[in-house]
């Protein structure tokens, strides 16, 4: 039976309380299960012992607990121990002065970590008797939700109206999480826009940022890099992210949604402290107009990419939506040039978001919803705000859809603890998703894999696809 907003109602300091207690999509575990005890006979004395090898176990620079560290050699586990409350994880052996044979010798391993179902490869490190070596290992954001590991970044471009940071050149540091104390002479004057390029050598990662003084350079950089691509994806980031995180995220997961397109992230200023939700509910509102003028230039550009889809999660649907609508208002010439438009867990008023369907389905080729009813962050974005959450299946989203929309209910999947990053974490969602950029929404008799035809244009996954869940926890009906 579906849901409304007759719930009972909570003091409005409880709710904000609780919609602080937010976190995006990777938060770590807090706590580790220690591991079981041994027996030691204190009559024994004890035997002096070296760490050998140390290190933190991190994703998304926040510590993963209780993930399991292993060396290798010949493919053989040697030792394992699992990661603290900290992230910190250590081996240590018999010291060489205690008369206690060594367990570990000296020579070189293969490192790993294996967070849930994912397990990543860390390179090797070359262990000597006595001396201690340390070694930090990074997950992928996949890798902390328990699903695949993600696909190789690509040069990525970037679109920003975060302040920049004075010497900042990379995308660790360029960009920080404050907006202009002042107003800007105009929505594009706060726009930083930039891309940074995928190492050559060495492990996959973004290099150095640069920076193009406008958009004739930006879109000239889109064809050096991308000679040939007629189109583009836009991914618009939700509460509590720096600039690093989306970045990270758009230059791999994102830009394998759509291959053959440039991937473009853009960043607005979230504080990036989780009790800074009403903080970023007043920035994301404030960059609209910004993303807007940034689209339409875009749009408008000599040899740009003719069509954009956009990928949107949380609250970066917000505004998403509002410059949907503008176009079909303001720019009805330009709107044969969005592709999907596709909105992940939106944390935006139901009521408003399924209003606009009609609007955002004139402006865009297809227009997708993934919803779920396990979505612990939009139940707390709910008793905040007081109404439901267009990401909440069953809540008030019982509108008739038009012919080029589907509305997806995920609720098979719970892919880490408040449920609200299925979309990335499980392999089925995202191959969901790939196919929807690839071929456009389903419509009559198509039933992309996975899913159960609930008629008009309602859709929920029913299983999930070879590769399981893509998930850490089980899925639940």
């Amino acid at each position: 039976m579906a849901q409304n907003d007759r719930r009972t109602s909570v003091p409005a300091s409880i709710a904000l309380s609780i919609a602080l207690g937010f976190a995006l999509i990777g938060a770590a575990p807090s706590s580790a299960v220690p591991p079981a005890s041994q027996d030691v006979n204190p009559l024994d004395p004890p035997i002096p012992r070296v760490i050998l090898l140390t290190g933190r176990v991190t994703s998304l620079h926040k510590a993963v607990a209780h993930a399991n560290v292993r060396i290798l050699r010949a493919g053989t586990v040697v030792a394992n121990t699992l990661s603290g409350a900290d992230g910190t994880y250590r081996f240590s052996d018999a010291a060489p002065d205690s008369g206690v044979p060594a367990t570990i010798a000296a020579g070189t391993y293969s490192l790993e970590a294996q967070y849930r179902t994912s397990i990543h490869p860390a390179g090797t490190v070359a262990l000597r008797a006595g001396r201690t070596q340390r070694r930090d290992i990074e997950l992928p954001l996949l890798a902390l939700l328990g699903g695949a590991a993600p696909p190789r970044p690509r040069t990525t471009f970037f679109a920003t109206d975060r302040v920049a940071n004075p010497g900042g050149t990379t995308v660790d540091n360029a960009f920080g999480n404050d907006r202009p104390i002042q107003p800007c002479s105009g929505p594009s004057a706060c726009m930083h826009l930039a891309f940074a390029r995928v190492a050559a050598v060495g492990p996959p990662s973004l290099q150095a940022l640069t920076v193009t003084p406008d958009m004739t350079a930006f879109v000239a950089a889109m064809r050096a890099e991308y000679p040939t691509a007629d189109t583009a994806i836009i991914f618009v980031h939700g509460f509590n992210n720096d600039f690093h995180d989306p970045a990270v995220l758009t230059a791999s997961v994102v830009a394998a949604l759509a291959p053959s397109a440039v991937p473009i992230d853009y960043s607005w200023p979230s504080k990036h402290v989780t009790a800074r939700y009403i903080d970023d509910e007043s920035s994301n509102q404030w960059a609209t107009d910004h993303f807007r003028d940034f689209l339409v230039a875009l749009l408008s550009a000599p040899n740009a990419p003719k069509t954009v889809h956009i990928m949107a999660h949380s609250m970066g649907n917000r505004v998403a939506v509002s410059v949907l609508q503008y176009l079909h208002n303001a720019k009805p010439a330009l709107t044969g040039h969005i592709g999907q438009a596709v909105f992940a867990a939106p944390d935006v008023d139901a009521a408003t978001f399924w209003e606009a369907v009609p609007e955002m389905a004139t402006v865009a080729q297809g227009v997708t919803v993934y919803s779920s009813a396990h979505d612990e962050a939009l139940q707390l974005s709910r008793q905040l705000h007081g109404h439901c959450r267009a990401g909440l299946t069953g809540c008030n989203d019982t509108v008739a859809l038009p012919p080029n929309a589907n509305a997806i209910d995920a609720s098979f999947f719970h892919c880490d603890i408040l449920g609200h990053g299925y979309w990335a974490a499980s392999a089925t969602i995202v191959a969901d998703i790939t196919q929807t950029m690839k071929d456009g929404v389903m419509a009559g008799a198509t039933l992309r894999p996975n899913l159960q035809n609930l008629g008009s244009n309602k859709y929920r996954f029913a299983s999930a696809g070879a590769g399981g869940s893509g998930c850490a926890a089980e899925p639940r009906n």
